[in-house]
């Protein structure tokens, strides 16, 4: 069952919730007695609401998070799916291992608390910017544990992290806990526990300011390049870029500066 209104949305069977304040949208994984992790159900409706907001040229900001302290995400929910069986769309529905590859144009900021365990890691990394709380702990145990399934985790860790961090983390199954998550670079900002979700949303909002169409293209092409050479990157024609162009955001933020005031965004 679905209870909906202006803004905001709660799945009551998968424990996803979604809510919209002004430009931002914040996800929320609400299912505290699985430690937040995504049973098919859950998955599935992870998948559809990523895909809906970034969708609504309302939602300019998206913030991911889990309810409670204990947990941001756990991953698979083992005990529902102890042999990953069903259709997914990856963990988190937007990396694509083991099923559709989901682009999200939208800024995404996860708000990290608690446990990011292998699935939960890949949601926090799959997002542009991290804040998490000093109690965080990010953790790839899928290789030590002995069920390991495609590990989307993993390349993405490889991508994020130094090298050998990486390594360390996924051939030994530790945990890296906020602080050293910070020290990597992995982290953006790192808060106390009470001040996660409120630091996220604030610079959500922060980014949800901007120009929402520049942004998008922007994000596009950084991410889109990003293990490429230089001399590629600066040589690539951005499609989203030259198509800003003609756009009456960009118009509106020549005029603006010209004219020395706030620019007024309305995404077209």
């Amino acid at each position: 069952m679905t209870t909906a209104n202006s803004s905001g949305s709660h799945d009551v069977q998968s424990g996803i919730s979604s809510q919209l304040d002004g430009y931002v949208a914040t996800i929320t994984i609400d299912r505290p007695h699985r430690m937040n992790s995504l049973d098919s159900a859950a998955n599935r409706a992870i998948a559809q609401v990523f895909q809906d907001l970034d969708s609504d040229p309302d939602v300019r900001a998206i913030v991911v998070t889990g309810a409670g302290n204990r947990a941001f995400c756990t991953g698979a929910d083992l005990k529902a799916d102890p042999e990953h069986t069903g259709p997914r769309v990856s963990f988190a529905g937007i990396t694509g291992v083991g099923g559709p590859m989901i682009e999200v144009g939208t800024p995404m900021i996860a708000a990290v608390s608690g446990y990011a365990i292998g699935g939960g890691f890949e949601l926090a990394a799959a997002c542009d910017i991290i804040v998490a709380s000093h109690s965080a702990s990010f953790s790839i145990p899928e290789g030590v544990k002995g069920f390991l399934a495609e590990s989307p985790v993993g390349h993405r860790a490889m991508r994020q992290l130094p090298h050998h961090v990486a390594l360390d983390l996924a051939l030994t199954g530790r945990a890296m806990d906020g602080a050293e998550a910070e020290r990597w670079g992995f982290v953006n900002y790192l808060v106390d526990q009470d001040q996660v979700v409120a630091k996220a949303s604030e610079v959500a909002h922060a980014v949800a300011a901007g120009p929402p169409l520049a942004l998008r293209a922007f994000k596009s092409a950084l991410k889109s390049r990003s293990g490429w050479p230089l001399d590629v990157a600066m040589s690539t024609r951005f499609e989203l870029i030259e198509q800003y162009q003609h756009t009456d955001e960009q118009r509106e933020g020549l005029a603006a500066f010209r004219e020395r005031r706030q620019a007024r965004w309305t995404g077209r």
